[in-house]
């Protein structure tokens, strides 16, 4: 906010010169040619406008990118809860009905020895937009159906089982992310979505 009140109201100026006695705006930038240190204070004033328009598209960028990651997040977690995601046998895979064909597991408990939610979540953020629409009208769909229910205790029940292992596994690299290239990336996904569930927890009790 601040950063865009100086681009819509101006820097403070830090002196005033005459331009060779211009009585306009006109004759003041046609006779700005004739000097070229004032050229040269010119230049370093847009230069400065030019660092403050790329410090604010710098964090509009970064807010966007927060609230993407957000939602995101609050996708996973419905598929997750919803069993939209779900785990089969050594696979996590989408819970396809009959007439629906087959997709590519999110992630195979062989492969991936620890976090293996953090892999469903990588696989998840990669979906195509189709097989991304079609997961979460699912997962929506299944979502709706929940929380109607007169019984909710099924779903207080995969939220708590939920929630245990997010917890146990972001308590495990809160201590291992050093030794991660990614560790504190991991960490934060179990930070955030421990905290989620909690507060999904919170409000249906």
């Amino acid at each position: 906010t601040e950063l865009k009140r100086l681009m819509n109201e101006g820097l403070e100026p830090v002196g005033s010169k005459d331009i060779f006695n211009s009585i306009n705006e006109d004759m003041a930038k046609e006779n700005l040619i004739r000097s070229p240190e004032m050229i040269r204070s010119v230049r370093e004033e847009l230069k400065k406008y030019a660092a403050i328009a790329a410090k604010i598209t710098a964090f509009e960028l970064l807010i966007s990118d927060n609230q993407n990651e957000e939602k995101w997040l609050d996708q996973f977690i419905e598929a997750m809860y919803t069993g939209t995601i779900t785990k089969k046998g050594a696979l996590f895979v989408y819970d396809r009905d009959p007439e629906e064909d087959s997709w590519e597991p999110f992630a195979n408990l062989l492969k991936s020895v620890n976090d293996v939610e953090y892999e469903v979540y990588k696989h998840f953020r990669q979906l195509d937009d189709k097989s991304r629409s079609t997961l979460l009208r699912k997962s929506s769909r299944r979502d709706q159906e929940l929380t109607a229910s007169e019984d909710i205790t099924p779903l207080l029940v995969k939220l708590e089982e939920l929630a245990e292992r997010f917890l146990e596994t972001r308590d495990r690299l809160e201590y291992e992310k050093v030794e991660l290239a990614d560790g504190e990336e991991r960490y934060q996904f179990y930070r955030q979505v421990s905290s989620k569930l909690n507060d999904i927890r919170r409000r249906l009790k």
